[in-house]
């Protein structure tokens, strides 16, 4: 038996608070590098924090001091041309410049072929809607 401050002690529970105190030691060890973990997140999340309230900051100045970007296409599709009609008058000039009219409209607004030919129909007005009309029962017979 050892002696030790007036009281004496077991070899054996000597061995065990020399585990015990090492056992802490590690613990406290572990409690410092967790600390320092925490704090170092606590950091980046704040540095986060500022970066993505910086990042909208910036939005919002760019928002308010540059004009909106409008798409080319946008501004085209918007323009609205009413093409003329035509009544099936028999006057070549008359005509093609109806046709004429008629593709750079379609170059415009980028008409497929099949849809030219229905947008046609719709622009015909009296005798030629009537001569269209009856081509197309022909057709269908």
């Amino acid at each position: 038996m050892l002696f030790c401050t007036g009281r004496t002690y077991s070899p054996k529970y000597l061995d065990m608070e020399a585990k015990l105190n090492l056992i802490l030691k590690e613990l406290q060890g572990l409690k410092f590098i967790i600390d320092e973990l925490e704090s170092k997140s606590n950091k980046e999340t704040l540095k986060n924090r500022e970066s993505r309230r910086e990042d909208r900051n910036d939005r919002r100045r760019d928002e308010r001091t540059s004009r909106p970007r409008i798409n080319e296409n946008d501004i085209i599709r918007r323009i609205k041309i009413d093409p003329l009609t035509f009544d099936g008058i028999l006057d070549t000039k008359i005509f093609s410049d109806w046709m004429s009219d008629l593709d750079y409209y379609f170059d415009w607004y980028k008409f497929t072929e099949k849809s030219r030919i229905r947008f046609i129909r719709m622009r015909l007005i009296e005798p030629a809607r009537i001569y269209w009309i009856s081509v197309e029962r022909v057709n269908e017979a």
